[in-house]
């Protein structure tokens, strides 16, 4: 069958996570073999935390759900012996309530009637038709609820589903269409494992290159981070101890990800740690934890939060390690550092104190996201280096000049200029390496700036974030895909609380209590089922292909500098459109909004 929809394509079944059994594969290719063209198959979509066998989605005729189950007579009877035969069906008609309610509310609009719209199927590849009449009697009677056997398989037959002979329906429309199948294209996550990656010369020599001691620096989407990756995994490849250190901790997951489109079999070779957690570990292992421990308490300050208020705390403990680093164990081949410009000098002395003789150092940044106004430290080390002071007391340091990556992969000319302008209007000082040097590449993108009242800003931030489903030209954004960025946690919270009110479930990166929040931050995955909610802050390094961002306040430069890391994050898809809308309460911005290809204000 040409010209059908299909999602994944059937080239890509072999690299499906978990792969199609046996029967998943049969009962496609009858569907496949047998339904209108009209009619889209999307395999294992990602559906908020849920992940059926099949949606079947027609338009203009409606939407059938499959779950497949590739048993044997005495499996199910068994699970009927349990009481649990019917759980498969309650998790049909559970999901099919939540199309009908959440997912597709277009449909709920038109009221009940439009319920029929939805169909389940329960396959059984395995299993005759006689024996499972025995098993769903009841069952069987529901309407639009219909359980296949092995006897439907063999001859080719799709004749009990009712809308399979449909061409049209009163109670679909394109529209129900379009708002749905945000919810099952494929996410983005799972093409990129699928996905080889192409570095150009400049980043193949850093990634390639021999023992390194050296910064690189590069605007945004310029592929730091990929560089970095591609360079640890090289190393470990090669058998060598590689640590990758960082300061967000919400980082850590993305770079393991990142890892795993590299090189799969190398990620569980490399080290991830956020920063803190390293030097606490090393003083724990070293019988140092209880210097540890009075050295936060000392300061009052709360170790999960990962703000200025950590730099006399994280020094103390850097300047415990140098002390001690004739005692530590050498561990390492390699350090790298990524999103280097939120790191202290000292931090990288400290952990040098772990690497092995002859080790390298690798640290990546953008000085323009000094969040943590680290800058000024940099530059101070700069003196030193040249002095010889820091080399006398016995630190090797960083050798040489920065290595510049220049070219940005990522933005897109439209808003890679308006990021230039942001950087010239609100950065008050000249950015170290800026935005302005484009590849030529294919690419779409959808930029739209939403000024509003600081009382509506939740609400409106809510509304766009539904918006941004919807296709542009033929494509569109997966739900899953979606993240909003928010300026503050109080913002992120309401907006959070807001949506599970209409049951659409979040993966977010807040929460009231501290140690609870610092592990919803590592695991916050690009690869979650779910719309994705975070900070500025945290989804720094990060890159995406849909997001809200939410503005309420700038006055000073790390406000400034922290709605710039938010812009940038927006990544080129050569497929499909990226989407961006900047809902914003702060009037000193609205002049710079309304210059965005969109503006609209209320």
């Amino acid at each position: 069958m040409t010209g059908r929809i299909i999602s994944p394509s059937i080239e890509d079944f072999s690299k499906i996570t978990p792969p199609l059994n046996e029967g998943e594969e049969k009962v496609f290719h009858l569907f496949n073999n047998n339904l209108d063209k009209n009619w889209e198959i999307y395999t294992q979509p990602f559906f908020n935390g849920k992940r059926p066998d099949f949606i079947l989605l027609n338009p203009n005729v409606g939407i059938i759900i499959v779950e497949v189950k590739d048993w044997e007579l005495n499996t199910l009877k068994d699970q009927q012996s349990h009481n649990k035969h019917n759980v498969p069906v309650n998790y049909l008609r559970n999901l099919k309530e939540n199309i009908f309610d959440m997912y597709c509310p277009t449909l709920a609009q038109k009221g009940l009637n439009a319920f029929a719209a939805i169909e389940t199927v329960l396959f059984y590849p395995k299993i005759i038709e006689d024996d499972l009449k025995n098993i769903y009697s009841k069952i069987a009677e529901e309407p639009r609820a219909y359980i296949f056997s092995k006897d439907d398989l063999d001859s080719n037959n799709l004749d009990k589903l009712k809308t399979h002979q449909y061409k049209s329906s009163k109670l679909m429309a394109i529209e129900d269409a379009d708002y749905l199948r945000s919810w099952l294209v494929e996410p983005e996550h799972s093409i990129e494992q699928r996905t080889t990656i192409k570095f150009d010369r400049h980043q193949k020599e850093l990634i390639e290159a021999q023992n390194l001691r050296r910064r690189v620096r590069g605007s945004a989407g310029s592929g730091k981070s990929l560089v970095l990756v591609a360079r640890a995994c090289r190393l470990a490849s090669k058998g060598k101890n590689v640590l990758i250190v960082h300061f967000n901790n919400a980082l850590n997951s993305y770079l393991r990800d990142l890892s795993t489109v590299i090189d799969r079999k190398i990620k569980n070779k490399i080290e991830f740690y956020p920063l803190f957690q390293k030097f606490k570990d090393i003083l724990l292992e070293n019988n140092l934890g209880d210097k540890y421990d009075e050295t936060w308490a000392k300061h009052k300050v709360d170790q999960e939060y990962t703000d200025t208020t950590l730099d006399t705390p994280l020094n103390e403990i850097a300047k415990l390690l140098i002390n001690n680093s004739d005692y530590l164990p050498k561990l390492y081949d390699a350090i790298l550092i990524d999103e280097g410009q939120n790191f202290d000098p000292l931090w990288c002395q400290a952990l040098e104190g772990l690497l092995k003789h002859d080790g390298e150092m690798f640290l990546a940044g953008d000085h323009t996201q000094d969040i943590y106004e680290k800058n000024i430290l940099w530059n101070n080390y700069e003196k030193k280096i040249n002095s010889q002071s820091i080399i006398s007391r016995g630190w090797k340091g960083f050798r040489g000049r920065w290595f510049e990556l220049k070219k940005s992969y990522r933005l897109a000319p439209e808003i890679a200029d308006l990021c230039q302008v942001f950087t010239k209007d609100f950065l008050f000082e000249d950015p170290m390496l800026t935005i302005s040097q484009q590849t030529e590449i294919p690419y779409r993108s959808d930029l739209k700036w939403v000024q509003v009242n600081k009382e509506a800003i939740i609400q409106y931030a809510f509304d766009e974030l539904f918006n941004l489903h919807k296709k542009y030209e033929s494509k569109a954004v997966s739900m899953t895909d979606i993240y909003a960025l928010c300026q503050y946690r109080r913002i992120g919270i309401e907006l959070s609380n807001k949506l599970e009110e209409k049951n659409i479930k979040t993966s977010n990166t807040f929460d009231d209590n501290g140690y609870k929040e610092r592990k919803k931050k590592y695991y916050f995955m690009k690869g979650s089922e779910r719309i994705k909610l975070t900070t500025f802050q945290s989804i720094q390094g990060r890159e995406i292909k849909a997001a809200i961002v939410i503005i309420e306040h700038a006055s000073s430069p790390i406000d400034f500098r922290n709605i710039y890391t938010a812009l940038t994050r927006l990544k080129k898809d050569e497929e499909e459109v990226s989407k961006l809308t900047v809902v914003c309460s702060e009037q000193k911005l609205e002049s710079f909004g309304k210059k965005w290809p969109k503006f609209e204000t209320y």
